[in-house]
């Protein structure tokens, strides 16, 4: 910092002169010191903030988007078991043998999707190997089931299977 006070100024003047100077010199400081890095720091906060925002705001709408399926399944389960229940009541049945007669006619079912997708796949790609291994997956759970006299041997089958998954493979 160069001050140029000419000896022909007054007092006054080149006091003047040397506070200008210190003090452009001080602000100069401050500003390339402190006030640039923290207006830097406040910016980048400001931005993370804003991308945070941006997130919270993304994850409420998934959270609501989650609650209104769930809401939607909870309700269909509902209403399916009240269509079981009434069923039971025509046919003077326990809803357990509705039920039971549901899981049957949904593995049928479901096995013979399979086999139409599995014609139709083998046209376009020709492999199908998954789609074999899937049916005789299906075919032998359904003959399993149909071995049993109640739902809950459907249901201890099922938790053998699902044991057998996660502990064995």
């Amino acid at each position: 910092m160069i001050v140029d006070v000419s000896l022909t100024a007054s007092l006054l003047n080149r006091i003047h002169s040397i506070i200008t100077a210190i003090s452009n010199g001080l602000s100069s400081r401050a500003h390339s010191h402190v006030i640039d890095p923290a207006h830097y720091q406040f910016e980048l906060l400001i931005d993370q903030t804003k991308k945070s925002l941006i997130v919270l705001e993304v994850i409420r709408e998934r959270g609501e988007w989650v609650v209104e399926r769930m809401e939607n399944v909870s309700n269909a389960v509902s209403q399916w078991k009240m269509k079981m229940e009434e069923e039971a009541k025509q046919y003077r049945v326990s809803p357990e043998v509705i039920l039971l007669k549901a899981i049957h006619s949904s593995t049928r079912a479901l096995t013979h999707n399979m086999m139409t997708l599995k014609e139709k796949n083998s046209k376009v790609f020709g492999d199908v190997i998954l789609f074999d291994r899937a049916i005789v997956l299906l075919e032998s759970m359904g003959s399993s089931l149909k071995e049993k006299k109640d739902i809950y041997e459907v249901r201890d089958e099922l938790i053998k299977i699902n044991w057998y998954h996660y502990h064995i493979h």
